[in-house]
């Protein structure tokens, strides 16, 4: 496969982890993430929690962050995402912990988060404390009729909503920190 035009091609095995592109929660995360590098303010930090195969944080790093942190709480994941990374010799902007998320530091102008409705929910304050101001979170792996209990359990947080989309049974919804 080729690249034309401004297409970034990344190498991946997904091994035993999730995410290989074509699920609709890995897409409409990676349009989220296209649509923030073409905002004024494209992502230099960005987070990706969950990262599975490591789709995400590949395709942040190869689009021109300076820095990705890519966690799993399955250390299998991880180490199929650090072979992949490898490959696609971004390892110089990525780094990958299968550490909880509450032991990861620092504030990122993008957070990912393609993980279950249940876990977006769980984590939510969490993921708002990683986020810089006037940064972005992407919440996936939400079915549509989750999709509410999600935006109730995201409604106390300094956020503003941006998008909520949608593909087959699936939806994205992208948040500004205030």
């Amino acid at each position: 496969w080729q690249a034309t035009g401004d297409e970034v091609v990344l190498t991946l095995d997904p091994g035993q982890a999730f995410g290989t592109g074509t699920h609709a929660t890995t897409s409409l995360c990676l349009k989220a993430l296209a649509e923030h590098f073409e905002s004024n303010h494209p992502p230099q930090k960005i987070l990706d929690v969950g990262t599975g195969s490591g789709i995400l944080a590949m395709a942040g790093a190869a689009l021109g962050a300076a820095e990705v942190i890519a966690c799993d709480i399955d250390s299998d994941a991880c180490q199929v995402a650090a072979k992949n990374v490898e490959q696609n010799k971004l390892s110089q902007a990525i780094t990958i912990t299968d550490g909880p998320l509450d032991k990861i530091s620092g504030q990122y102008d993008l957070v990912l988060a393609n993980i279950l409705a249940g876990e977006n929910i769980r984590l939510a304050k969490l993921l708002v404390e990683r986020l810089a101001p006037q940064g972005r979170l992407a919440l996936s792996g939400i079915l549509v009729e989750q999709e509410q209990q999600v935006l109730e359990g995201s409604a106390t947080f300094p956020l503003k909503r941006l998008s909520t989309n949608h593909q087959d049974e699936w939806t994205c919804i992208v948040y500004q920190r205030l």
